[in-house]
């Protein structure tokens, strides 16, 4: 049913699929095969097994649903970290990606990439010595001039990569205690038409101050008892989710069109 489920998420989501030896996890129709497999040659006595599914639905009560915005969020181009204090504006149509260990803008074409993330904890002359000392690359003109306020370092460069030569920006900036290093590149053929966006969006770069966007907070599984029998349309009625309906019958288990029981702990989708 778990495997099931998550089958059910990822068709809901629409989103385009990595091949199967791409992903860190097998697919959960893949998944759900194995298991049934497991199962038909298990030799276990099911009727002698607690079934505690109460227990266990409160312990998801206020759990975090779907992506965390204090871990940062995009709001059209422009990237807020709620708990780093800062913001940050992409170029318009390119891809955004706020990934782990760094924040990346892709040109519509692949033809020019920007990437943030944290840098180290020597000075930032240091920090921009070493980036430009790499093998490959180039050093233009280097600066020390403030970013919105903020100290930094930064510098022009050009870099030969497997597929190509590069030329680009970079720049560490100092804030609230850390580094942030944002390098923008672009190809040969491209460097030129994307340099002033590359500039941009290195500028862009300031403290996050807006209360609002600050104190947003994530959506969260909230958990409902039922003193009566309820459809899941009439539970959604009732009890509102920020969710659409079918991720509300997703998460409990249930078709859209089926029904809760008298007594049943429901899961909807609140902040």
């Amino acid at each position: 049913d778990l495997f099931t489920m998550l089958q059910g998420v990822e068709t809901a989501s629409g989103q385009e699929r990595l091949p199967a030896w791409a992903v860190t996890h097998p697919y959960p129709e893949n998944r759900l095969a194995h298991t049934q497999k497991m199962l038909d040659s298990a030799k276990v006595n099911y009727a002698a097994l607690t079934w505690d599914r109460d227990a266990y639905l409160r312990r998801l009560d206020g759990l975090v649903y779907g992506e965390d915005p204090r871990q940062g969020y995009f709001e059209g181009q422009t990237f807020y970290q709620p708990e780093l204090k800062f913001q940050v504006v992409f170029p318009a149509e390119w891809r955004l990606n706020n990934g782990f260990s760094a924040v990346t803008g892709l040109a519509a074409k692949q033809d020019g990439l920007l990437q943030l993330g944290l840098g180290g904890t020597e000075p930032l002359a240091t920090q921009l010595q070493t980036f430009l000392s790499q093998s490959g690359v180039t050093a233009g003109a280097t600066s020390d001039a403030k970013i919105n306020g903020l100290p930094a370092a930064s510098a022009g460069f050009t870099a030969a990569m497997e597929s190509g030569a590069v030329q680009g920006q970079v720049a560490f900036i100092e804030y609230g205690g850390r580094t942030y290093r944002l390098v923008g590149m672009a190809t040969s053929a491209q460097a030129s038409a994307y340099d002033p966006l590359i500039r941009g969006w290195i500028s862009s770069f300031r403290p996050l101050t807006d209360a609002a966007r600050l104190n947003v907070q994530p959506a969260r599984i909230r958990l409902v008892k039922l003193s009566a029998p309820m459809t899941v349309s009439a539970f959604n009625a009732k009890y509102p989710s920020t969710v659409p309906v079918e991720q509300v019958a997703l998460l409990n288990g249930v078709a859209t069109s089926g029904s809760f029981a008298a007594g049943q702990l429901v899961k909807r989708v609140a902040k």
